[in-house]
């Protein structure tokens, strides 16, 4: 089993541990984790030769006891064997006053919380949203019995800029989010030939989305770098295939850009370039031979 898992950093949002490396032959770590009363959940698995023996749990809500669990697996399926684990109890900070964070968002979604404010007498939030576009949404709301706000009935890949205000109060902070693009449609191959396939699909339903990003994957699983085409493309020419072989298409759509972006569901269909053509004999001379 693992030696000692330590605690390393503990954040709002976030925690850091690290253990020593355990004896003997094994073929991975694994690193899980439960909310106090919860599930246990598989958090990832880190190599036995890696040189930092480190794992960073990101996303978690803040104030929250975790429990993290580190062990040893040999084997798979029915002969795997898995150590005993060794253990460690961490909680996460709590925000500072009206530091806000996004804990979830989707196509029509966002959902924040935000730090106690430290002013005397406050007794209300102001919550703000505003489209980046400009676009009209409902009036601004009051919070007055908890730090945390859902907006829903937003419209998928776009961004919108959040405000909170202490009602009474000059002081406020902002955060800005995209929602998650919905999916393009309809992927699918109107032509093939011997090296090539063209490729085609349908907009999103509806909301934003400023490119797509096409992989395709051979039989062998030799992963292809991804094609980037603008919005307003919707058909794409692969070439340099090889014949008679299948591939692995897929396509999702993306909305914004840098650490503003968010990505889509992916959707993914599979297609076949054509049979090569038989070679062409010619027979240009004939002679024979006495024996």
């Amino acid at each position: 089993m693992p030696g000692n898992v330590t605690v390393d950093e503990e954040t709002p949002t976030s925690i850091s541990i690290s253990w020593t490396a355990a004896s003997g032959s094994f073929d991975y770590y694994e690193v899980a984790y439960a909310e106090a009363g919860g599930p246990t959940l598989i958090a990832g698995n880190l190599q036995p030769d890696s040189s930092m023996l480190e794992f960073t749990l990101e996303d978690l809500d803040p104030e929250t006891e975790y429990m993290f669990t580190v062990l040893t697996v040999v084997g798979e399926g029915d002969m795997q064997e898995r150590s005993e684990p060794s253990t460690v109890t961490a909680n996460t900070e709590a925000l500072n006053p009206l530091q806000v964070i996004v804990i979830d968002y989707d196509t029509d979604s966002i959902t924040i919380l935000w730090g106690e404010t430290t002013q005397t007498g406050a007794a209300a939030y102001l919550i703000d949203l505003t489209p980046s576009d400009g676009s009209a949404y409902p009036s601004a709301v009051t919070i007055d019995d908890e730090n945390r706000y859902d907006f829903t009935g937003l419209i998928a890949g776009r961004e919108y800029t959040i405000e909170i205000t202490v009602s009474g109060f000059n002081e406020k902070t902002m955060i800005v989010q995209r929602t998650v693009p919905h999916p393009p449609r309809n992927l699918r191959s109107i032509s093939e030939t011997e090296t090539t396939v063209t490729i085609a699909w349908n907009a999103p339903i509806n909301g934003f989305v400023d490119t797509y990003i096409l992989t395709y994957e051979p039989a062998d699983g030799k992963t292809a770098s991804p094609i980037t085409v603008e919005q307003d493309t919707l058909q794409l020419v692969i070439e340099g295939l090889t014949p008679s072989s299948q591939y692995d298409i897929t396509l999702i759509g993306v909305a914004g850009t840098g650490s503003d972006k968010t990505e889509s569901a992916k959707i993914m269909a599979s297609v076949n370039t054509s049979a090569a053509s038989p070679a062409q004999v010619i027979i240009k001379t004939v002679t024979t031979t006495k024996y």
